[in-house]
């Protein structure tokens, strides 16, 4: 009988620890990314309301229609953006490993624009990124401060040209 008990003691225990890790792996994996992120302030901002740089804002970026952002994009991005995508897991991870080579294959044709001087090669520095970008929205609970701009100010935009 003590002998289950302790079974049953180690397994909570062993659970228990399993989840502490993998809460604080995610913590470091998006910690990582936040580093990464600090390469993409040189061109771009976190909130709409900060001072406008040569890219669009990236506040809640992951999931939302690309090219539905208050900006000036690059003639190759709209014409990429013509196809309408979302900005998933998948497409960041592709715009980040070459944005060009993404723009071309979403527009169907060579184009400029996009970050000619910032690629990701690295698969594991990507998913840090994406986690990172991903964590950049608001959480159910939380309510947006007026400066932020509205977290659903894209829901229903067509991309830039449509």
């Amino acid at each position: 009988m003590k002998l289950q008990y302790l079974i049953a003691f180690g397994s909570i225990v062993i659970l228990g620890l399993g989840a502490i890790a993998g809460t604080t792996a995610s913590n470091q994996h998006r910690t990582s990314g936040k580093a990464l992120f600090e390469n993409c302030l040189a061109c771009h901002t976190v909130l709409r309301a900060e001072p406008k740089k040569k890219g669009p804002y990236l506040f809640g970026i992951a999931d939302s229609v690309a090219g539905t952002r208050e900006h000036v994009y690059s003639d190759g991005f709209r014409a990429a953006v013509k196809n309408v995508f979302v900005w998933d897991k998948g497409n960041l991870s592709a715009y980040l490993k070459d944005p060009r080579a993404f723009l071309a294959e979403k527009a169907g044709k060579p184009v400029s624009g996009g970050c000619p001087n910032f690629v990701v090669p690295d698969a594991k520095d990507r998913a840090k990124l994406i986690t990172y970008l991903q964590a950049l929205k608001l959480r159910s609970s939380e309510k947006p401060n007026p400066a932020w701009g509205s977290r659903d100010q894209n829901a229903g935009k067509r991309p830039v040209g449509q």
